[in-house]
């Protein structure tokens, strides 16, 4: 291959573009890589002396040129491209790529054509394209009223449904008129564009604009950008229609003339019904402060008449108990029997004085919890020893279901057999023969001990459950009223509990019995067993 022939083959192999040559006689010369490796030929397809018409075919028969009939296709490329003049076509292939065809005829009556590739500048057009179509159609469907403005001449290049309504004109009509026409206030006009030409914008400056269909002066606020159309300096205008807002300011000043004119001597009413209610104030201040003093009378003297109960009591309870047990010699069954009731007497009054004497302490602060580590299972079987006796002459069945994992509490021993004693008392009180108290320990969902004494009893009404935890609280209804007591081993077990940062909760049904829960708090837990450890 002669020298100047290999050097033409390295340049051209060197251009990004694809070229290929044709003779006068319209036959393939020379072609460079890029050509052959853009054009997706098959090896060994491009051959020099081949006919232009048989690449065009190749073309028309892969789809290139579109569809129809590849012969008549290809005959017509071949004509456009030959026509003596430089052609542009562009190419797109259906691997997606398009090509820019661009034939230059030489003046030896041959013809060269470059092939570059155009795909990212025809997808650029394309979304360009496709921004411009959907900025036109915010433009147009956008409620705000929106025009664009030539500033040679003032008049409307771009208007959308929203100025043509705020106007009262149709496009036609508002195309025909200069900008100026639509103001009903020509300065409004001047100083907008005095502020866009100072500023480089307007931004919401008031102006009062012509409709011409009802005649009405709109109020609005304009802004106004600069910008360019089809080349042209233009400026886009934009009204808010504030004749509503404007309405109702004018509504409200009005409404607050006759405010301030009703409210004048406001403030001396504000001074006086203040006064009104600080006097009630204090009055309610002095009302309470004397309620808490007679409150606390109260306490101090039932805490003193109960130690003033209890010798007495104690005598009672100690003679009755001599006199039924016949120490001091024999006596007939009547009058044994009479020394039994006021020996029961004395020791359920003496359980009264207690309890109020207990209660008062709670009240005034002064009841001292003597802590100590307690297991639970072992108080609950005292207190189930203590109990038996009642039980059985009730005729009922105690349970107890003590879980064996359990830990140790801290608490105070007796104030926890009290509270125990109080709760199976109680159930045992309400649940008639046959029925079935259950006194149940365990760990609760939270990690606390938690000891509820259930049972088969009356039960309470939902709505009277607060009532039994006040002091002295006994519900009167027909079912509960043959069920005599003081009311206080409820309130006293609540209190009891409090001292010990615990609670007392009570859930039951009419009919179906009650369940009375103590729950201490987790750190009264000297441990927990491992298998209900936090993790």
């Amino acid at each position: 291959m002669p020298a100047d022939s290999k050097n033409l083959e390295v340049i051209l192999n060197c251009i990004a573009q694809g070229v290929v040559m044709f003779d006068d006689s319209r036959r393939l010369t020379i072609w460079n890589k890029q050509f052959e490796q853009n054009m997706q030929f098959p090896d060994g397809f491009l051959k020099v002396g081949m006919p232009h018409m048989d690449l065009l075919m190749h073309f028309a028969v892969a789809g290139i040129f579109g569809e129809g009939d590849p012969v008549e296709i290809s005959r017509d490329r071949l004509d456009l491209i030959w026509g003596g003049a430089q052609t542009r076509i562009d190419v797109a292939l259906r691997t997606g790529e398009t090509y820019e065809m661009l034939c230059q005829p030489t003046p030896e009556g041959a013809l060269v054509i470059s092939y570059t590739d155009i795909t990212l500048h025809i997808e650029a057009e394309n979304s360009s394209a496709r921004d411009q179509e959907l900025t036109d159609q915010i433009f147009l469907a956008t409620p705000v009223p929106l025009a664009v403005v030539r500033r040679s001449d003032a008049s409307y290049l771009k208007i959308n449904a929203a100025s043509l309504e705020l106007f009262g004109l149709t496009e036609a009509e508002m195309k025909s008129k200069h900008s100026s026409e639509l103001y009903a206030e020509q300065n409004d006009r001047q100083r907008l564009l005095a502020e866009l030409d100072k500023s480089g914008y307007v931004r919401g400056m008031e102006v009062r604009l012509r409709n011409f269909h009802t005649d009405e002066v709109r109020e609005c606020l304009m802004s106004m950008l600069p910008a360019k159309l089809a080349g042209e300096d233009s400026y886009v205008v934009a009204a808010l229609d504030i004749s509503k807002r404007k309405l109702a300011e004018e509504d409200l000043r009005k409404a607050m003339k006759e405010i301030d004119k009703a409210n004048q001597n406001l403030e001396q009413k504000v001074i006086a019904r203040t006064r009104e209610l600080q006097a009630a104030k204090n009055e309610a201040e002095a009302a309470r402060h004397e309620a808490e003093n007679a409150s606390q009378t109260k306490s101090e003297f039932l805490a003193n008449m109960s130690h003033e109960f209890r010798t007495p009591l104690n005598a009672i309870i100690g003679f009755s108990a001599l006199i039924k047990g016949a120490l001091l010699g024999p006596l007939d069954d009547k009058y044994q029997e009479y020394a039994g009731d006021i020996n029961t007497a004395g020791e359920h009054l003496l359980e009264i004085v207690s309890d109020i004497l207990d209660i008062s302490k709670v009240e005034a602060g002064v009841l001292d919890i003597m802590e100590e580590e307690v297991d639970l299972t072992e108080i609950t079987t005292s207190c189930g020893k203590l109990v038996r006796g009642r039980v059985d002459e009730a005729g009922v069945t105690l349970v107890f279901d003590m879980a064996a994992d359990l830990p140790l509490i801290r608490v105070d021993s007796l104030r926890l057999t009290q509270i125990l004693m109080n709760l199976v008392s109680n159930a045992l009180k309400f649940t008639p023969q046959g029925g079935r108290i259950t006194v149940t320990g365990n760990i609760n969902h939270a990690d606390c001990v938690a000891l509820a004494v259930s049972d088969t009893g009356i039960g309470i009404a939902e709505e009277d459950i607060p009532k039994v935890l006040e002091k002295f609280g006994q519900v009167r209804s027909g079912h509960m009223h043959a069920h005599e007591g003081a009311g206080l081993g409820l309130a006293l077990s609540k209190s009891l509990m409090e001292q010990h940062n615990g609670t007392l909760e009570i859930k039951s049904e009419v009919g179906k019995g009650t369940t009375v829960t103590a729950t201490f708090p987790q750190e009264r837990s000297n441990e927990l067993p491992p298998r209900r450890a936090k993790r």
